[in-house]
């Protein structure tokens, strides 16, 4: 697994992050254990969680998994979107979710979807960040993720005016001051990152959605040159997947490629392939997050993730994604 060096943790950190949004939810401990150790078994060593992943259990899950480990991984977890309110009702059915899940993997209930019980499945609610409340969050993480601290604390989803708020910036300072974190950011939209990157503010990490259709990317490298830059949403839930498919179908130029390209070549991978290639290209020197929990998909993950940079993915995917 290819890594880089990030001055903020003073250690290096894989290329590929873990991302445990599902773990707990969609995903059951069983299923999400074993991804989770297959991966590290890879060299992934960024974990990326928040108190509401995987309907609150996904910290849980996760500190189970870092028993033993802690000095080899970097948890990144989140303050500012709470876990829904999960009735017993709840609970009990997503045993039959995850059943539902397995035998369709490609199906994205839309937001609002109902559970099989028929009532709707509580989401997460995101609450104002306050000092006192992020200092509560934290202390809530720690516990369930069995550590005394985390390696990077985002705000998550923050307004442009939180993310720039000086009361929020010494909280933060004096957390990191404490050693109850060791750095911190933002993980949102360009314009809260973008309101963090002030003269005198503690960020060092930004988290944003990146893939060929959806991208901040540009507008958070040139604001945020020295912070580290973790992308996620590469496939976009399948849609940015699906789209690339039907790109590459509808393009002529791009299907003649695929007939007279070497074995190895671009127009032999498949898309999701060549996406992930794209995502680990244009972020080089960050991480890019991938939610793995098949096992061929850790495995496919890992090895682009192992290979070195392929940086002819921006031009393909480019080339691709402007096709009408």
């Amino acid at each position: 697994m290819r890594t880089i060096d990030v001055a903020a943790l003073q250690r290096s950190v894989s290329v590929l992050g873990f991302g445990c949004a599902p773990l707990g939810s969609r995903v059951s401990p069983k299923d999400g254990r074993r991804a989770l150790d297959l991966a590290f078994e890879r060299g992934v060593t960024w974990f990326d969680v928040a108190p509401s992943y995987g309907d609150g259990e996904a910290e849980t899950l996760l500190g189970r998994f870092a028993c033993g480990r802690r000095d080899e991984l970097t948890i990144c977890t989140k303050v500012g979107v709470a876990p829904p309110r999960m009735s017993l009702g709840h609970r009990l059915a997503r045993p039959i979710m995850r059943s539902a899940l397995r035998a369709a993997p490609n199906l994205r209930p839309p937001p609002d979807v109902r559970s099989p019980a028929g009532w709707a499945w509580p989401a997460p609610s995101r609450h104002p960040i306050a000092p006192e409340a992020i200092e509560a969050s934290l202390a809530g993480s720690l516990r369930r993720l069995r550590v005394d601290r985390v390696d990077v604390l985002l705000l998550h989803e923050p307004t442009p005016a939180e993310a720039a708020d000086p009361r929020i910036w010494e909280t933060l300072r004096r957390l990191i001051g404490e050693g109850q974190a060791r750095t911190c950011g933002v993980a949102g939209s360009a314009e809260a990152v973008i309101a963090a990157a002030r003269p005198g503010a503690p960020f060092t990490v930004a988290q944003v959605t990146d893939n060929p259709f959806q991208s901040e990317w540009s507008r958070i490298a040139r604001s945020c040159p020295d912070w580290l830059i973790v992308t996620h949403s590469i496939f976009e839930g399948r849609r940015a997947l699906m789209r690339l498919e039907s790109r590459v179908a509808a393009d002529p130029a791009s299907r003649s490629r695929r007939q007279t390209e070497p074995p190895g070549e671009f127009g032999a991978l498949t898309a999701s392939a060549l996406l992930l290639d794209y995502a680990l290209a244009r972020n080089a020197k960050g991480v890019v997050l991938a939610t793995m929990f098949r096992p061929g998909h850790v495995e496919a993950n890992c090895a682009r993730a192992s290979a070195p940079v392929r940086s002819g993915a921006l031009t393909a995917i480019d080339a691709l994604a402007g096709v009408a």
